[in-house]
């Protein structure tokens, strides 16, 4: 009975070693997947801020076309009296 008890003990430790393996493996697998969500949603987020920067730089070259057209009818009205 001794080397029954040995192998079902051998048996158990191998059991243990492998699922212990595999619960390792499937931590890295679940750590990895967040950190690159992670890295997903950053980029998204900075996409949305340079999307949102350039916008406003459109609309201040906007404003600022605007406010020439108005300088040059004011001076074409100056002109005209």
């Amino acid at each position: 009975m001794q080397n029954g008890a040995s192998l079902l003990e051998a048996a158990e430790v191998l059991t243990n070693d492998n699922f212990n393996i595999i619960k390792q493996k499937l931590l890295e697998m679940q750590q990895r997947q967040e950190q690159q969500m992670q890295q997903q949603q950053e980029a998204e987020q900075q996409q949305a801020i340079q999307l949102q920067q350039m916008q406003n730089e459109a609309r201040e070259q906007e404003l600022m076309l605007e406010e020439a057209k108005m300088e040059l009818e004011r001076y074409k009205i100056d002109a005209d009296n």
